[in-house]
């Protein structure tokens, strides 16, 4: 998000946790917090196309690449769970929907099966839209909305959908055509008051 521009590509220089709009929202509601995030990973498939080691096999395992040893849940109970996954699946062009599907759903019965409790928000991040990858908005939009649905209708009720205002380029861009620094910021006053709206943090 620190580039100076859509034509510099990601490195870790320009990487920095502490300005994106988990860290910021965080900051905001004066919360604690554990980030599961791996560069180019899907739910159900890669940012490459590949389709193992996606997001919903290995969001529990402490070292992205080792199966053992595995995170234990109860050291961290959040009150709410952000899952924000869709946008490298959508990277190569075609999507099978039915597999999307069945590999988030999955990824929420696990998450729900760790976390009885929490409330589990279903984000839309801000680098998707219509334009580029085509319908990929609209598409992500139907299929976890209807995900939502079919889980609350089989008696899930702690399920909330919620999408960050998409990145038009009016406040810049980072490396690779990441949001920046500013639409960070954007997004992250944007969840936070999602957020407000639906726990109280004040207890």
């Amino acid at each position: 998000m620190e580039a100076s521009s859509e034509n510099e590509h990601f490195g870790c220089a320009t990487e920095n946790v502490c300005l994106s709009y988990a860290s910021l929202t965080v900051e905001a509601l004066n919360a604690e917090y554990n980030i599961v995030a791996y560069s180019g990973r899907g739910v159900a498939q890669n940012y490459d196309c590949s389709r193992i080691n996606t997001m919903s096999e290995i969001w529990k395992q402490i070292f992205p690449d080792e199966v053992e040893p595995a995170w234990d849940p109860d050291l961290f109970i959040p009150d709410v769970t952000v899952i924000n996954l869709g946008t490298n699946d959508f990277n190569c062009g075609v999507i099978d929907t039915s597999l999307f599907r069945m590999e988030y759903e999955k990824l929420l019965r696990a998450v729900r099966q760790a976390y009885p409790e929490t409330r589990i928000v279903c984000l839309v991040g801000s680098m998707l839209n219509d334009n580029y990858p085509v319908n990929s908005l609209s598409t992500i939009r139907y299929l976890i909305q209807t995900i939502i649905q079919q889980a609350i209708a089989e008696g899930d009720s702690n399920l909330y959908y919620y999408e960050l205002s998409p990145q038009t380029g009016n406040l810049g861009y980072g490396a690779d055509w990441h949001p920046s620094v500013a639409q960070q910021k954007k997004n992250a006053l944007e969840l936070t008051a999602y957020l407000s709206s639906i726990i109280d943090w004040a207890l």
